[in-house]
């Protein structure tokens, strides 16, 4: 062994450079795990917000068909009678059709005519 490897200021030198080296390599390791969890995160999220959009039009669009199904059959029906309240006025286009009974009483109060279009509307509010 010669005596410049045993001086003792050559060996703190060389552990500084290996302690400068590995915090570099740390440093480097740690920002690539970093990246590669944010790329990770993103891609779930990504595609946590692709299922969500996809689930959303697709329950709008089953609602959209019993909105239209519901609309047929009370058109096939002549409308619904519903209670007349505070919300439920009296149609003011069905009282000028001829023949049309807008308003009925039952033993548990009066009920008023609704239209097709009338039930789209509330049931789409």
């Amino acid at each position: 062994m010669s005596h410049h490897d045993s001086n003792p200021v050559n060996h703190i030198a060389r552990i500084e450079s290996t302690k400068r080296s590995v915090r570099k390599y740390l440093g480097i390791i740690a920002i690539f795990v970093t990246l590669v969890l944010a790329g990770v995160f993103f891609a779930v999220q990504f595609n946590v917000l692709q299922t969500l959009q996809l689930h959303l039009h697709r329950q709008a669009r089953a609602f959209f068909g019993e909105i239209v199904t519901v609309r047929k059959w009370v058109a096939k029906h002549g409308g619904v009678y519903v209670p007349l309240d505070k919300t439920s006025g009296i149609n003011p286009y069905l009282e000028s059709v001829p023949g049309i009974k807008t308003t009925i009483a039952c033993d548990n109060g009066p009920y008023v005519l609704k239209n097709p279009s009338l039930v789209t509307k509330e049931l789409s509010d």
